[in-house]
């Protein structure tokens, strides 16, 4: 899945390097031309995240993106979720998170190539939309849900400035990023189910339209028991429903209005070590374990690719892949990935 947030004060953004982070996130990573030109590369630094955040040159000192102090709009989260059958074999198999990053990483690139643009006045008077293929992108990758449930995703902070041709500094104008959404989230669920076949998993459709897909050889069961938070979700879409106040709101509405309403306080104190008892001991509950769940994944993989399986073969065509890229909003000749 891939949402993208409201655009981010400096303060907000800043909660990335929160302490008691509760997802339990890696080290920070830079991305895009757009980090590149302001000399920002690999690991993030937080004083370097929080000067970008404030529309600061890191390494200069030059004001970029004048705002009003710590409220100004720094930058969007564009969040990248993997399927939850992914984020449980990411337990098991280190090559399954890289996987997923590296699908994150493409749909990015794809991002600032297609959607990185400004808004200026033109000679005669009128506001035009004008591309600038650079971007500057703060990545953080997490393991965990609030609920404590194994779910791997990746939180990408967009900051709010692109360099323009004349080498000056403009705020993003995100319309056709958030037209784009669903398309670019087809993009990344392509992207991860062909880099998932590569390391010999099976995928299992769930959703042909969509592009949404499970590993095989983990069971619906499994999934199930590690997403409390999906349950949670459902049971208070019912309770909004039974309440009478949300007949005209469609249905993705309502959901997110019930994702917001039922989110779980964050939880500090928690170690990696502590979840990875925490989830041997469910797997182990329900008859598995993670290595057992590993050869059965891989064995699943095997047999698709001995048999031919056309199910799993379909939806990562170039057909398709020309396809998702065709719904997307822009010009044709962005089909290209």
């Amino acid at each position: 899945m891939l949402s993208i947030s409201k655009p981010m004060s400096a303060g907000k953004a800043g909660q990335y390097f929160a302490k008691d982070d509760y997802y339990l996130s890696e080290k920070g990573e830079w991305q895009g031309v757009g980090a590149d030109t302001l000399g920002l590369s690999g690991e993030i630094v937080p004083q370097d995240f929080q000067a970008l955040m404030g529309g600061t040159d890191a390494k200069t000192g030059e004001v970029l993106n004048p705002g009003k102090g710590d409220k100004h709009r720094a930058a969007i989260d564009v969040t990248f979720s993997a399927p939850k059958s992914v984020s449980i074999m990411a337990i098991a198999d280190p090559e399954v998170k890289a996987a997923h990053e590296a699908a994150v990483s493409k749909t990015l690139a794809f991002i600032e190539r297609n959607n990185a643009q400004t808004r200026e006045v033109d000679s005669v008077g009128r506001r035009q939309t004008v591309n600038t293929g650079n971007l500057a992108i703060a990545k953080f990758n997490h393991i965990v849900s609030r609920e404590l449930d194994p779910q791997l995703h990746t939180h990408s902070v967009i900051a709010n400035l692109t360099r323009k041709e004349d080498g000056s500094w403009k705020s993003l104008h995100n319309d056709t990023l958030f037209k784009d959404q669903k398309p670019l989230g087809r993009i990344y669920r392509n992207e991860l189910a062909l880099e998932l076949r590569s390391l010999g998993y099976g995928i299992e459709i769930t959703d042909r339209d969509q592009t949404f897909f499970e590993i095989k050889g983990v069971s619906s069961e499994l999934i199930q028991g590690f997403s409390t938070r999906r349950e949670q979700i459902e049971q208070e879409v019912k309770r909004l429903k039974e309440t009478g106040a949300y007949r005209g709101v469609s249905k993705p509405r309502l959901y997110e209005i019930a994702a917001l309403g039922s989110r779980a306080r964050k939880q500090g104190g928690i170690t990696k070590e502590d979840l990875q008892e925490s989830w041997s001991e469910k797997l182990t509950s329900q008859g598995h374990t993670f290595e057992g769940l590993l050869q059965k994944a891989k064995a699943e993989g095997f047999y698709e690719k001995a048999l031919g399986d056309k199910n799993a073969q379909s939806t990562l065509t170039s057909f398709n892949i020309l396809k998702t890229a065709a719904d997307i909003w822009i010009h044709p000749t962005r089909i290209s990935l």
